[in-house]
């Protein structure tokens, strides 16, 4: 019989693993990027000193926050493989899937939250350089990270 440990989630992200895969086969490496993407741009916005976006996130709740950051890191999923199977050179975080979500936001709090969403992006991909996981360089391989935490 397996007793396999299960274990917590950081309290200051409440973004889900769970919230990214439909299947087991879904359960890859390049999926778990997205969700530390999200949790890391969840993170971003949080902590950002702009006017513009503390409002904002006060005017929200931290599972609305949260589901919008989950919601920009699928989005980008098409544009990220595109970066990681070498089609593109960069990955640009469009204001438009921003507006695209937040349709009430203006335009310069939108460009803003595309701001965050890249420098977001930049920070993961730095450290993802010096963690073993390897999720990007081994994008469709699977996951046992989604099956640790609860």
């Amino acid at each position: 019989m397996s007793s396999e440990i299960k274990m917590k989630l950081p309290d200051d992200c409440p973004i889900k693993p769970k919230w990214f895969y439909h299947t087991k086969n879904e359960k890859i490496k390049f999926v778990w990027f997205l969700y530390e993407y999200a949790c890391a741009y969840y993170n971003e916005i949080m902590e950002s000193q702009d006017k513009q976006v503390k409002q904002w996130t006060k005017s929200q709740n931290s599972m609305e926050l949260a589901g919008y950051c989950a919601y920009f890191s699928k989005r980008l999923r098409k544009d990220l493989i595109e970066y990681i199977e070498d089609i593109s050179s960069d990955v640009i975080c469009d204001a438009g899937y921003i507006e695209d979500y937040c349709h009430l936001n203006s335009r310069k709090l939108n460009l803003e939250l595309a701001f965050l969403a890249q420098s977001s992006l930049i920070r993961l991909l730095e450290i993802c350089n010096t963690c073993p996981m390897h999720c990007l360089d081994d994008a469709g391989r699977h996951c046992d990270l989604f099956d640790r935490y609860i």
